[in-house]
């Protein structure tokens, strides 16, 4: 008989165990001792929307996609490069003008929740800013796994799809990404 539970986090397997968690904190803190944390977060949310710009940008030249929907989106970025980069995703909500999605495995989850300043709020908001310049949307964070939710959720909304502002979609307690 096997017994199995469900896991927080993924294990890769592998001899001899990698541990690159040491190598990420021990790399975080020395930007962050070099610049300050005000400046090595500027930098790292930078640096996310160069990766994020450019994730999807080849996704999109891949792809054969020109004009960004909610369907377009959830078919290349959530359903292939996402997933592609072990990344599991559920739709809560879709519409001609919006996608809401849940992430449930953070391939940065142990330093997400060390340092969640430097990841989620520099780093994973820099690279969904790339990807809103990608495709044309503009990205908010609901939850975050590294700041203790059991699951990172976005909305993305197409400005020129729909005609819910911003300051709409904020009054609903929404966080900018």
């Amino acid at each position: 008989a096997t017994l199995y539970r469900a896991a927080r986090r993924a294990v890769v397997g592998g001899f001899p165990p990698r541990r690159y968690e040491l190598l990420a904190e021990i790399s975080l803190q020395t930007l962050v001792d070099g610049l300050g944390l005000g400046e090595a977060s500027a930098q790292l949310k930078e640096k996310g929307r160069e990766a994020g710009r450019g994730m999807v940008g080849a996704a999109a030249a891949k792809g054969f996609v020109t004009d960004w929907s909610p369907r377009a989106f959830r078919e290349i970025v959530l359903e292939g490069l996402l997933r592609d980069f072990g990344v599991e995703t559920e739709i809560v909500e879709e519409s001609d003008e919006t996608l809401r999605y849940r992430v449930f495995t953070c391939p940065f989850l142990e330093m997400a929740e060390r340092l969640p300043a430097l990841v989620c709020d520099a780093l994973d908001a820099g690279f969904h800013g790339g990807m809103d310049e990608a495709v044309g949307g503009e990205t908010q964070r609901f939850s975050c796994m590294g700041h203790g939710a059991l699951y990172c959720e976005y909305i993305v909304a197409w400005r020129e799809r729909g005609s819910r502002s911003a300051e709409a979609r904020r009054g609903a307690g929404v966080d900018d990404v």
